[in-house]
């Protein structure tokens, strides 16, 4: 999933939404999406439980950072279903992957190649962010409100501490990373499409994201698949739900 996606599984998991759940919903792309991150994919995106052990014998209020870190990630969550977009909206069709393929070379400025074979599920699982900011306003306006109160201090303390990092070097990356994504304003498809950009050009491949040409492209891929994001998005929440099981209770203000 994109950056909404993350944010509607990780509050509907932990029931319940704040600061420290945006971020920690987010934090796990700091690889591949920081240049030379001083984290390692294994530590920022797959090591949430490792994390959550620390927070719990020392940041015991602070839990939700890590849970919804876990709720992103391959082994507990969201991600563990990154590749299958592409089979559940596309399948054997391979005239129609190949049309997406060159639309999304012109929308952002990489090969061929890397359209379709590693480009594609980020561009389609925007169906599920779109979704979001059409069908749930309520859901927008709360993370508009809480995104503002993102404290980077905060949140750099506990990573750097938790995975013994240089507490400096990773404020850097909290503040360039939720700056670049900044959801306080996010009204429009538009507005999610100059995120769209901001996130995308921090990918390896530094896609240069044409604003105007995305956002048809992006609606486009909506409203051919209208009548499936419910139910995938559905589908993700109650797997991860699942996965999660052991780890959360359910009780609504537990987080703080």
């Amino acid at each position: 999933m994109n950056i909404l996606g993350h944010l509607y599984v990780a509050s509907k998991t932990l029931n319940s939404l704040n600061p420290l759940i945006i971020a920690g919903s987010e934090i796990p792309d700091f690889v591949p999406f920081i240049p030379n991150s001083t984290f390692s994919f294994e530590e920022i995106h797959e090591s949430g439980d490792k994390f959550l052990s620390f927070l719990k014998r020392n940041h015991p209020k602070e839990i939700a950072l890590a849970l919804s870190m876990m709720t992103h990630s391959v082994k507990f969550g969201v991600d563990s279903f990154n590749r299958d977009i592409d089979t559940w909206l596309i399948g054997n069709k391979e005239e129609l992957k190949r049309e997406y393929a060159s639309k999304i070379v012109d929308c952002s400025g990489i090969s061929f190649d890397t359209a379709i074979k590693s480009r594609m599920h980020n561009y389609l699982w925007t169906g599920i962010d779109i979704y979001l900011l059409k069908k749930d306003k309520r859901f927008i306006e709360e993370i508009k409100k809480f995104y503002k109160d993102i404290n980077y201090s905060q949140i750099s303390k506990l990573l750097a501490t938790g995975f013994r990092k240089e507490e400096s070097t990773v404020y850097k990356e909290v503040e360039y990373f939720f700056s670049s994504i900044d959801l306080s304003n996010l009204n429009t498809i538009k507005d999610y499409v100059k995120i769209w950009k901001a996130f995308s050009s921090g990918l390896p491949e530094r896609d240069n994201v044409n604003i105007s040409k995305t956002e048809n492209f992006l609606e486009e891929i909506y409203e051919e698949f209208e009548d499936k994001w419910e139910n995938i998005l559905n589908d993700v929440l109650n797997y991860t739900k699942k996965k999660m099981s052991d780890y959360i209770s359910l009780k609504k203000g537990i987080y703080g």
